[in-house]
């Protein structure tokens, strides 16, 4: 908590430009509809020219600042917290006594130093700041569908929903595949760890066959979940697709036949 603490205004201003970004981006989608969209180029265009095609480099300019002022601070942010998070455990093993520390103590080290903390850093990216990132476009596309009708606003809001469950099936897959990749890709890294800190004992007692034997075990530990992980991750991608694609087509239906529902 003292981390966040100190870096709130950067964590602010990052939730702030976030919720900026997401507003305009849902704005251009509702300005992909033709009566907003012929209201608005009229009401510019009748102005002047100029002034119109000013405006729109205007708006994508401010995108994009914003869009790179977020980006950055939320690689600052997550990699502070993650150097941070690194730094006290490495502080940690250094207060320890010399002949305290054993190798597997300093295997387990190497792997969370290699492995896990770029893989918190990953799941910081994808996990928190995704749930953020949904959050806030969930509100606005709730805010945004109000002003529409009652079906836009009740479709949005089903939508969401249902995005929220999707969310849930891929949390809970990726959590169980990734959690038993790390055990497994950490016990690679701890065994070479172990093996050069033992490299003269195996020498001598001519233990290489052994070790690469336990070595190929756990790697086909480790490609085993792997495999099931991406697969899981990488289909659900597809199924999201056909999802968002029949929801399309259903509602391409229901504005062809009744075109009331979606009437003011």
């Amino acid at each position: 908590w003292d981390f966040f603490r100190k870096n709130r205004r950067e964590i602010i201003l990052f939730i702030v430009l976030l919720f900026a970004q997401a507003l305009m981006e849902a704005i251009a989608l509702f300005f992909i509809n033709n009566s907003v969209r012929e209201k608005i180029l009229y009401s510019f265009y009748a102005i002047h020219s100029s002034l119109f095609i000013t405006t729109i480099f205007l708006i994508i300019t401010v995108y994009l600042a914003i869009s790179f002022c977020a980006l950055k601070i939320e690689r600052q942010t997550v990699l502070t917290f993650i150097n941070k998070l690194r730094k006290s455990w490495f502080l940690l093993l250094l207060n320890r006594s010399p002949h305290s520390i054993t190798n597997d103590q300093k295997a387990d080290f190497i792997a969370k130093a290699s492995y896990h903390f770029p893989l918190v850093s990953l799941g910081i990216d994808n996990s928190a700041l995704g749930f953020i990132r949904w959050i806030l476009c969930a509100i606005i596309l709730l805010i945004l569908s109000g002003t529409q009708s009652l079906a836009v606003f009740i479709i949005s809001f089903l939508i969401i929903v249902l995005s929220f469950f999707i969310g849930l099936i891929a949390y809970g897959i990726a959590k169980y595949y990734v959690s038993r990749e790390v055990a497994s890709y950490s016990m690679v890294l701890r065994h070479m760890d172990l093996t050069l800190s033992e490299f003269p004992f195996i020498k001598t007692f001519k233990q290489e066959k052994e070790a690469l034997d336990h070595l190929d075990t756990i790697v086909g530990i480790d490609t085993h979940f792997r495999i099931r992980r991406d697969i899981w991750l990488r289909y659900f991608r597809k199924i999201i697709y056909v999802v968002l694609s029949l929801t399309a087509l259903i509602l391409f239906i229901l504005h062809r036949e009744h075109p009331e529902i979606f009437q003011q």
